[in-house]
């Protein structure tokens, strides 16, 4: 019987391994989502906004909290995908602060 032939269509990688725009598919460890801190801060908002409605205090201070849950959460992954793009070089800022 005779081997059966690879398909010949495109597969999303080339034999070296890269994706089709030429970047690496293997380039490291992905960038956080921050979609998760966004997600949190709606919920949170409209967990406020039904407490609010009905004056239930508790319910509204829930939603605060996550309000701002959400928030912090999107602010620490964008800073964090933001130095895996640009670390930051501490030493030449140290000097401009400073006056060097």
């Amino acid at each position: 019987m005779a081997d059966a032939a690879e398909p010949s269509g495109p597969s999303g990688e080339d034999d070296a391994g890269e994706a089709p725009g030429g970047t690496s598919s293997l380039a490291g460890p992905s960038l956080p989502d921050p979609s998760l801190g966004v997600g949190l801060f709606v919920v949170g908002l409209l967990v406020m906004a039904s407490g609010g409605a009905t004056t239930q205090h508790y319910v509204f201070n829930v939603g605060e909290a996550l309000l701002l849950l959400g928030a912090v959460v999107f602010l620490v992954r964008v800073a964090i995908a933001r130095h895996r793009q640009d670390p930051w070089d501490w030493k030449r800022a140290a000097q401009k602060l400073i006056g060097r």
